[in-house]
């Protein structure tokens, strides 16, 4: 293909979607205009009329139009800069806005709960088989089994720590469906969702996890007749001793692989790789190598 060719019809095809795009933002209203003042005085006058101040009247200027532009429901901010500004989600309005929110959050709790459970099944279910061995009714089953070592050990800290690398790009993608209306903003927000779902899902939830399943268990397979049996659950005792093999385990692993992983940073090649093999032209292919 004609290189001339190709480029002026990606031209031709971007400019009318510009066309057709600037024709359509004049028939929308996102309810909400930019004012640039000439001095900094001006601004705060402005700003101090509209100011909302609890328990006193309404103290913003009248004018002959005010009832028609409905100014008693104006709100004013002094506003961020232009940099910071996300110019394509500006028409989302504010319910929209925090509805996308809450579906984002709730999606992501679905994928913590799903990411972890791997990690934390495996990690008990050798220890419920080997205890619940001696009980008669349970006895047939569980002599049927005999998980390696390995799956037990090992995979349930490489499952934990390869979705840990995952969980950020996740949330990175996660929180681009929230349409924040500034940088700023929609980085703090990553951070703060990535801390939380990344403490809940390596530290809090599989000692939940490795807790809760044994005690359960326990508590349906246990004999009434046994003078131990108190007859409630102490799920208060969550983070127990015998947790912490696992915990160890999962420190090593990610010191040794984890930090081998950082270093090769395998999302940037692969992007790379991707990159260079959908390129269209050689000169695209040396543009990006640069």
């Amino acid at each position: 293909i004609d290189a001339i060719e190709y480029y002026e019809k990606l031209y031709n095809f971007y400019k009318q979607h510009v066309e057709d795009e600037f024709t359509h933002v004049k028939e929308k209203k996102c309810g909400l205009v930019f004012i640039t003042f000439s001095t900094i005085e001006q601004a705060h006058k402005v700003y101090s009329d509209f100011r909302r101040i609890c328990f006193t009247r309404n103290h913003r200027p009248e004018t002959s139009t005010s009832k028609i532009l409905e100014i008693h429901q104006w709100k004013v901010k002094f506003a961020p800069s232009p940099k910071n500004i996300i110019w394509k989600n500006i028409p989302t309005n504010e319910a929209s806005h925090w509805f996308r929110i809450i579906i984002v959050n709730i999606i992501l709790v679905f994928f913590m709960i799903f990411l972890s459970t791997p990690s934390i099944v495996m990690s008990t279910i050798d220890k419920i088989i080997n205890k619940y061995r001696s009980i008669d009714s349970l006895k047939t089953v569980t002599d049927q089994f005999h998980i390696p070592v390995i799956l037990t050990s090992v995979m349930p800290v490489l499952l934990l720590r390869l979705f840990a690398a995952i969980m950020p790009a996740i949330v990175s993608i996660t929180s681009l469906l929230e349409k924040q209306w500034k940088k700023s903003k929609l980085e703090k927000s990553m951070m703060i969702k990535l801390f939380v779902f990344l403490l809940m899902m390596i530290l809090i939830l599989p000692s939940l996890g490795l807790t809760s399943i044994e005690g359960f268990l326990r508590w349906v397979f246990q004999s009434d007749e046994d003078p131990t049996h108190s007859g409630r659950i102490r799920w208060m005792c969550v983070f127990l001793p015998d947790n912490g093999a696992f915990f160890v385990n999962y420190i090593i692993t990610s010191t040794f692989i984890g930090a081998a992983i950082e270093l090769l940073r395998l999302p940037d090649l692969i992007s790379y790789i991707y990159t260079i093999a959908t390129v269209k032209s050689t000169a695209e292919r040396t543009v990006i190598r640069h």
